[in-house]
């Protein structure tokens, strides 16, 4: 018996050494912990112990374990009545795994945030911390990008060759702390990866977190409405204009425009609108004209940004300034300046200005206009600098 057990750890561990994971709240394959425990929050050596003694039974078999039924045909997570391969497969793709939304996990990143249900940090270095129950007179730790390079493998714990070490220090054997660069990437996920204990058979744990080191993106546009306003005895229309991040919802475009984008979310954004230039006109030294004032400032987190600049007033054409002011969750800001123009025709265009040095605040010079018009960051021109 003690032979067939030996066996079945052994191509476990090879087919742990072939899955990597992503994270999720509940994880599958949490079984218990040492002494025959709670779950708790790692998938680890001892949810493999577990999980060995009782693969290939059934309910009838004397070492069946309902709690490792976690799977059914096609991987689905619906126990069947057996533990097959297919509970192998969704075990061995969270094999290491520590559930980042609770305090069981004993990895933490400084300066980071749950965002969409995943940690996420801004680029450049961030202190690692691994705390234990007791002193553990090992640990190895590692960062590594989600995909590995061409021409890197992975060890017997799943770790790339190209992962890079981090130097920790202990005061108790207990925490451990060490700093990592983990780049300048945008919406990387990187993993981090732990080994304590003996160099023979080290206890493995792993969480993932998502590296956003770019500026928020954003796509704004001006819309135009016709509105009835005035009183119920003097009815009149007028004319709103909005700056908007919600404005292409009807239109066919290549791209599809975003607000912030998909692994981060603003936390406050501003909106600035002047109906003069709001530079010195004499120095042109673009910094702002202290006697110049605001004609509407709007405030806000999250999306959709909407800024109303005119409610219902009558149609003046006409050039006013615009500058757009945000910052993500993990403070990575942006600042863009753009014109809003109002035509004759009725309409309103938001377009890309730049500060020159001669002319202060002037309209961008493009050959190649998105299909309708000049936005301010868009549509879908991300990442200008």
């Amino acid at each position: 018996m003690k032979e067939k057990y030996l066996l079945s750890i052994m191509i476990l561990l090879v087919f742990l050494t072939l899955f990597t994971t992503t994270s999720l709240a509940l994880i599958p394959g949490d079984f218990g912990s040492e002494g025959g425990g709670p779950p708790d929050g790692c998938v680890d050596l001892e949810d493999l112990m577990i999980f060995t003694m009782a693969y290939s039974s059934a309910p009838s078999d004397s070492n069946w374990n309902p709690s490792c039924d976690i799977a059914g045909p096609d991987g689905t997570l619906t126990p069947d009545g057996i533990i097959d391969f297919e509970d192998l497969m969704v075990f061995a793709m969270h094999y290491g795994e520590c559930d980042e939304d609770t305090s069981l996990s004993p990895i933490t990143i400084s300066d980071s945030t749950i965002f969409d249900g995943k940690t996420v940090i801004d680029g450049g270095k961030h202190t690692i911390t691994v705390k234990f129950a007791a002193p553990v007179a090992s640990v190895r730790v590692f960062i590594a990008n989600y995909i590995v390079q061409e021409g890197s493998i992975r060890n017997f714990w799943g770790i790339p060759s190209n992962a890079v070490e981090v130097a920790m220090s202990t005061a108790d054997g207990k925490t451990y702390t060490g700093t990592a660069d983990f780049g300048e990437g945008d919406c990387d996920e990187e993993w981090i990866y732990v080994l304590s204990g003996e160099s023979c058979c080290p206890v493995v744990c792993s969480r993932t977190v998502i590296v956003d080191g770019y500026p928020p993106e954003v796509d704004l546009i001006a819309d135009v409405d016709v509105v009835e306003c005035g009183t119920d005895c003097e009815l009149d229309s007028g004319y709103i204009v909005t700056i908007t991040s919600d404005g292409f919802t009807s239109v066919d475009l290549p791209c599809d425009p975003l607000c912030c984008g998909d692994c981060s979310a603003l936390a406050g954004w501003t909106v600035t609108v002047w109906d003069t230039q709001p530079f010195d006109p004499d120095t042109c030294a673009c910094e702002e004209d202290p006697c110049v004032d605001p004609i509407k400032v709007c405030t806000g987190s999250g999306c959709d940004v909407t800024c109303v600049v005119f409610d219902c007033v009558t149609w003046v054409p006409g050039e006013y300034y615009v500058r757009f002011e945000a910052v993500d969750i993990v403070a990575n800001p942006t600042d863009r300046w753009g014109i809003l123009e109002l035509t004759s025709g009725h309409t309103a265009t938001l377009n890309d200005a730049i500060l020159d040095p001669d002319d202060c605040l002037i309209k961008l010079d493009t050959t190649a206009p998105p299909p309708i018009g000049d936005d301010i960051m868009g549509p879908c021109t991300y990442n200008i600098q």
